[in-house]
């Protein structure tokens, strides 16, 4: 069908309903680029990590302690942990800065947020089990991938009608899939899946065409990859720094 052709564009850009399918496009790219870019100094990440969890009310899990992690390493101590726990953390400062401003437009997101950089282990690499298997300790990042990638479709001007459970207010239609979006007058669903293993990304991408097949609804597959192609316990893969940059 001609309008799937155009999809992403579409998806990405129907909030500007004016202008043409390659204006709306360059706008949203315009808009995601506007997305403050998150460095890393001590004071101003320690600073933006405190400003979430007063935010969200949060007093443990593992945002809490990232607070902790992170001083220590402003303090000169160098652990691999404390390396690491600064690299995940950006993702729970992104993901306030995303709907800190639209959460009141999504009734419960706001809760849903605390318990997802609440929960879970400090480091991606606790998500596993001894023996390989994925474990329920992913759940709280799988559930990440979601609200952000949500939020990015959002900051962008996509017309986000329901975010797993929580409709966007005015909003009583159905909740199709992880997100739904109003696209050319068509609700679209997208179903999220993250994998911890490259041997597993066909599987969960079929996993989620069969979800959209038995829903009889038109979408698309997200499928967040991070996890598998980090390295074990390294932030950067490479013979030297200039591999890394």
């Amino acid at each position: 069908m001609r309008w799937l052709r155009h999809f992403f564009r579409q998806l990405c850009c129907s909030s500007s309903p004016n202008l043409s399918i390659s204006e709306r496009f360059r706008d949203f790219r315009l808009k995601i680029s506007s997305i403050p870019e998150i460095t890393y100094k001590d004071a101003e990440h320690l600073d933006a990590l405190r400003q979430v969890v007063d935010w969200l009310n949060i007093r443990h899990g593992r945002t809490a302690s990232w607070i902790k992690t992170t001083s220590d390493y402003s303090k000169g101590k160098r652990s691999n942990e404390n390396i690491l726990s600064i690299s995940e953390s950006f993702e729970a400062i992104e993901l306030f800065r995303l709907w800190r401003s639209v959460e009141a437009d999504y009734p419960g997101i706001k809760k849903h947020l605390r318990r997802i950089l609440s929960k879970g282990p400090l480091l991606t690499e606790g998500e596993r089990t001894p023996g390989g298997k994925d474990s329920n300790a992913n759940k709280a990042r799988n559930y990440a991938f979601v609200v952000h990638l949500a939020g990015r479709l959002i900051y962008g001007g996509t017309d986000v009608l329901s975010v797993e459970r929580f409709r966007k207010t005015g909003y009583s239609g159905p909740a199709h899939g992880d997100i739904s979006a109003s696209v050319l007058g068509r609700t679209i669903c997208i179903e999220c899946k993250r994998t911890q293993s490259r041997k597993k990304i066909d599987r969960r991408f079929n996993e989620g065409c069969g979800q959209l097949l038995s829903a009889s609804v038109p979408g698309i597959v997200a499928v967040d990859v991070s996890a598998a192609i980090r390295p074990h316990e390294q932030v950067f893969h490479g013979d030297d720094i200039t591999d890394c940059s």
